[in-house]
């Protein structure tokens, strides 16, 4: 009797053991599962914006070789929809103030986008380059090496678009350096057209 309560209780203790062995792969198989998903998941999301951005950028070259080639209508639209966007926000800043954000003109939107080098955008997500936009307020010089000027653009990704970043600066004085003021355009390119989204100011 005592040698069958023994079997019994060893039979119940090897079947215990194989049931956990069981678990622990069923866990480890889980978890390689949703791992192995979870990396798909990733995979297809970065090529998804691998993709947005090529698209992004084939209709920036587009717009720019429109303008490379003479045609400067999309930059006077989008200097006319600035226009309309702010008439429509009237800003609460004075005379003078306004003198620290200068207007975007289209020389420079012109030169700037033409000088736009491809290959830094799709490696960096931005490109700038330095002006002089010869504004400031009365008390102030304008323009200084020290303080320079400058156009930058970014790609925007959260909004599958792209920021223009206007920057006016100014020397205050040797002590204080430099005071900023910042412009940002925000707009997409749609079939070799500027859409302005939003205009924010800083500084």
């Amino acid at each position: 009797m005592k040698k069958s309560c023994l079997l019994v209780s060893l039979l119940v203790l090897c079947l215990g053991c194989a049931n956990d062995t069981n678990d622990i792969q069923a866990n480890e198989t889980t978890s390689e599962r949703v791992a192995a998903e979870s990396e798909i998941l990733s995979n297809d999301s970065s090529r998804g914006r691998n993709d947005e951005q090529k698209d992004m950028l084939a209709e920036f070259k587009l717009l720019k070789q429109q303008i490379e080639s003479g045609d400067y209508r999309q930059i006077e639209n989008f200097l006319s929809q600035i226009q309309s966007y702010e008439a429509k926000q009237p800003s609460q800043m004075t005379a003078e103030e306004k003198l620290s954000f200068p207007r975007l003109t289209k020389d420079d939107l012109a030169d700037f986008l033409m000088s736009v080098d491809m290959d830094s955008l799709k490696e960096n997500s931005s490109f700038d380059k330095s002006y002089s936009f010869h504004s400031a307020p009365k008390e102030y010089e304008p323009d200084s090496e020290e303080c320079p000027d400058m156009l930058q653009l970014s790609i925007d990704r959260e909004n599958e678009g792209f920021s223009l970043l206007q920057n006016n600066s100014f020397l205050v004085d040797e002590t204080i350096g430099c005071a900023e003021s910042s412009t940002v355009y925000l707009f997409t390119v749609e079939n070799g057209n500027l859409i302005l989204k939003k205009i924010d100011y800083a500084g």
